[in-house]
Order: C-alpha cells, then structure tokens, then sequence
C-alpha cells in the first residue's frame, strides 16, 4: 500500500507590496529575476487559481494532503509588525472554497514560533473554536475517523503554557473537548520537534500527544558561499527518524524536497536543490526506513498508517518546494510519483 504524504503549504505569497518575492537588499527589485528556476507555473500569488492549479497538481501526484501552517496573527500575545501578515492565512479559505478540494484533503498546522504565540487562556479557548470550524470540513484529512491536528513547536507550545504540565494539559484537553463538542472530531494530536529535542522526556507527553513530527530541520554546519551536497541534509532527516525510533518515540518523519534560504539571505547553511532522481531514491530509502521501524508513521488503531511529510510545497524563498516551477517543470513531482508507484 501507498504510505500517506502530506506536504507543507506556505500562504506567504501576496500580493501586495511590501511582498516576500522584493528583494531584501534591493527593494526596487524582485528576486525571481535572480532564481527564475524558483518562479511557480501555477501561480506565484496566493489566490484562488493558485490554490485551484495546486491541489490539482498535489493529487496527480500522490499527495494526500496539504499540511496547511495557520498563524495566530490576531493574538494578543503575538508581536508581529508585517504589514500584511493577515494573508498568512489565506490558505485554508482558498481550499476550503476550491472546486477541486474533493481531490485531496488538508491539515492545520498552529504554527506557535516566534513571533506568534496564544498565552492568554481565554483567546486559547476562542482559537480552538475557530479551529473546530475548518475540523468540520469534510475534506479534512483523518486517520480512522480522528482529524490529525498539529502545533508546530511542541517545546515552545511547553514554554508557552510556563513549563507547566497542568496547564499544557489542560490546553489540550479544552483543544480536544471544543474538536469533539462542535466538530464531532476526535483529535490524532502531533508535536513539532527538532532534532535536538528528541530525548526520553518526550515520552512524558505521550498520554498528551499521540505521535511527534517536524516541519524541517538541518545539520548545523557553517555557511560558506557554496552550496552543500543534497545529500546530507536527506541522511540527516534520515538519522532524526532513526533516533527517534531507537528511543521508542511514534514520530511520522519528514523528507526535504531542499534548503537553500538564498534569496532571503538566510545566514544559515544552503544546499543544492535536488533533481527529480535524487527526489525518487531519497523517498525509496526513507519508505523503506518507515517499513522497517513501526513507531514510524502516524499511529491507527492498534498500529500505524504508513506516513511521512514533505518541506514543502512551497516555500520557494527557503528553497524546499515541490511546486512545479518555470525551469524545473514537474521534475520533483516525477521523481515523487515513480517513488510511490515502486512501493506501492
């Protein structure tokens, strides 16, 4: 059987100027002039066409679902001064209203990183409402019946709630409670973790969170002006699954479609952006890591479902997308699909 994919969707794209595809150096310029291989064929704006051409491409492909990163941009407690941070979110609503969203389905991520985070009780509480409304959607995705909801930083979401368990506790709960009460949804919870983080007490929060899972992650190594090989950043997403197995922790590892912040002069590392070949090995050697460990994957019923996510759909300007771009046409999503017909 197919393992389950889910991609990372980005709604970082307006728009409006100032716009993330300016030039932080040079604001008269746009940097895709710089990185044409990084302009999208489906749309470099985020709209409704865009998300329409998206979930369409993402299906053909073998994506299960857009793991969709949602900000609190409204909190209170959130000390965030974009102009138009607002469209962050504006992902969820184009899905949600695609004619095509039958194709595929979607997941939240509360993305809790700095500068956004939800500290007052009450606003959590008000949130979890908001979110109980996109877990009624019928294309959101589920695992035996139960909605996979993720916090982005589950270290941070700890330090959020004061480094108290009581209160992480019973943030969750409420989270759960008002996703049974309005959206008739119980809850698959997943924490984002770096590697860095894994160690015995992230059993701890087992009883809290059913399995751990990672946005992106890489090996601290220092800047240079080339680039490094590919290569090592899959062996390192490859070692994060290991460890995390070998401690005994249920954990759906991740697989870096690339990384190479370039264009926003990112000072960390970067690394050369992978072909489509290079794409269908390093799927094949991460399925076959999932097959072999069974805390692998996302946990269902007395096992688990096969999974695994992807850096990203989109995040052009960090350099990890699997969108189809003007140079580059659909090589990533080719390489992805031989993969997934090999395994399947």
């Amino acid at each position: 059987m197919k393992p389950v994919v889910g991609v990372n969707y980005f709604s970082g794209w307006w728009r409006e100027e100032p716009n993330k595809w300016k030039d932080a150096k040079e604001p008269s310029k746009d940097w895709r002039e710089r990185y044409v291989n990084r302009i999208s064929l489906n749309g470099c704006y985020d709209d409704q066409m865009t998300m329409d051409s998206d979930i369409l491409t993402a299906a053909q492909y073998g994506v299960d679902f857009f793991q969709m990163l949602w900000y609190p941009v409204d909190s209170a407690s959130t000390q965030c001064d974009g102009l138009h941070a607002k469209y962050l979110n504006a992902g969820i609503a184009h899905f949600c209203a695609s004619p095509y969203n039958d194709k595929m389905r979607f997941v939240v991520e509360y993305c809790n990183h700095p500068p956004f985070s939800i500290l007052e009780e009450g606003e959590w509480e008000k949130t979890c409402r908001l979110w109980a409304g996109f877990l009624k959607h019928p294309s959101y995705y589920t695992v035996d019946g139960k909605a996979i909801f993720k916090i982005h930083s589950f270290p941070m979401f700890r330090e959020q709630c004061g480094n108290d368990l009581s209160v992480v506790r019973e943030r969750i709960r409420l989270l759960k409670r008002i996703a049974r009460e309005e959206a008739g949804r119980e809850l698959l919870l997943t924490g984002g973790i770096t590697y860095g983080d894994v160690g015995k007490e992230l059993l701890r929060y087992l009883k809290l969170v059913d399995f751990y899972s990672v946005y992106m992650d890489l090996p601290q190594l220092p800047s240079k002006d080339r680039d490094y090989e590919y290569g090592l950043l899959l062996d390192y997403a490859l070692s994060f699954a290991e460890k995390c197995a070998g401690l005994g922790i249920p954990f759906m590892p991740y697989f870096p479609s690339g990384w190479n912040p370039r264009p926003w002069y990112d000072p960390r590392p970067s690394f050369r952006i992978p072909d489509g070949e290079q794409i269908r090995k390093g799927i094949l050697r991460l399925c076959g890591l999932i097959r072999q460990n069974p805390l692998l994957g996302i946990p269902a019923g007395d096992g688990r479902r096969e999974a695994f996510s992807i850096y990203a759909w989109n995040e052009f300007g960090e350099g990890g997308y699997l969108a189809p771009t003007l140079v580059e046409y659909d090589d990533k999503l080719q390489g992805l699909k031989r993969a997934l017909e090999l395994i399947a």
